[in-house]
């Protein structure tokens, strides 16, 4: 069983093994011939962003630990720190990242600091160049998605995938709360690392703050878990 995560868009360096992931270097070669002016238009970010990203492709290296180097919300729900040995074990057989330059990398990968989004259309639809690429790492394996929808889409329909997702209760109806759902996805993983969870079933005995598991809501594909609204 795989948890699969997506990536984030701010990243720290941080290395602490030598397990070099290739990029894909027909996608490198791409993006370190934009310039600045080009980052900027096409990733919609400001002047301070697209030279950050921008020095990351031109001086792009290997030196980061995947796993520590993802600073978004989801990422810093998990304890790194204290995690036992058994349970950093597991963290590294367990757990799958989906990256747009990279692919699928493992936790403890060494990669390069980096942006890219899945839904990005240039050179061409990052969608259709990574989905056989990423069946053939995830296939005869069941994968838990907690990923984000732009990165669930490139999971091929063939992969036997079940998604948790989180919504909050307000006024009667669910709905999908952006910034919720991110520390949710990152409390959900870190419980099921301290548990070394392996079965589909536990997952709905996974306790996080203030949401509950709704069997009403799930199917065996789906496994809701809703917040009360206050």
């Amino acid at each position: 069983m795989y948890f699969v995560l997506s990536p984030t868009k701010k990243m720290k360096q941080y290395l602490i093994g030598d397990q070099k992931l290739q990029p894909s270097h027909e996608l490198l070669r791409f993006l370190q011939q934009l310039t600045k002016d080009d980052i900027k238009k096409m990733m919609k970010v400001n002047d301070k962003i697209a030279t950050e990203v921008y020095g990351y492709y031109q001086n792009f290296e290997l030196n980061t630990t995947a796993i520590y180097s993802y600073c978004g919300l989801q990422y810093q729900q998990l304890k790194l720190d204290t995690y036992n040995h058994n349970q950093m074990n597991y963290i590294k057989n367990h757990i799958r990242i989906l990256s747009a330059l990279f692919g699928v990398v493992e936790p403890f990968d060494t990669i390069a600091l980096y942006r890219l989004e899945m839904g990005s259309k240039q050179p061409f639809d990052l969608y259709n160049y990574w989905q056989t690429k990423i069946m053939q790492k995830l296939k005869n394996k069941t994968i838990v998605s907690l990923a984000s929808d732009e990165y669930e889409k490139v999971l091929d329909e063939s992969l036997d995938v079940v998604k948790v997702a989180f919504y909050t209760e307000k006024d009667g109806k669910l709905k999908k709360m952006a910034t919720d759902s991110k520390i949710a996805r990152g409390q959900f993983i870190d419980q099921c690392i301290q548990k070394m969870v392996t079965e589909i079933a536990h997952l709905k005995t996974i306790t996080i703050p203030n949401y509950y598991y709704s069997n009403e809501h799930s199917s065996d594909k789906k496994l809701v878990f809703i917040k009360k609204s206050k």
